[in-house]
């Protein structure tokens, strides 16, 4: 029996084409200000302990650190526009 893998314990070999494609999408929708923090790990090809670091640095692209759903937890997430202009090489 396999077990689901969590999404902070994946690996770049866990990064499915669905999941690909699903990011891409959302990156392209112009309707959307923030894009979830896996979208930005799998569209940086980025494991979650490597992006953890970089954000802390504020090595990220578009990074920013804000309250999402319960206001004693913080979450990060990627503003899409700068993200998209640092994949597409407009930065």
């Amino acid at each position: 029996m396999t077990s689901k893998v969590k999404w902070y314990h994946r690996s770049l070999s866990d990064y499915t084409p669905e999941m690909r494609e699903q990011a891409i999408t959302n990156l392209e929708d112009e309707s959307l200000i923030f894009l979830d923090f896996m979208d930005g790990l799998v569209l940086l090809n980025m494991r979650q302990a490597t992006a953890y670091r970089k954000a802390n640095a504020g090595d990220l692209p578009g990074i920013e650190r804000s309250l999402i759903g319960d206001p004693s937890k913080k979450r990060w997430r990627f503003r899409r526009k700068p993200l998209k202009k640092y994949l597409y090489g407009e930065e």
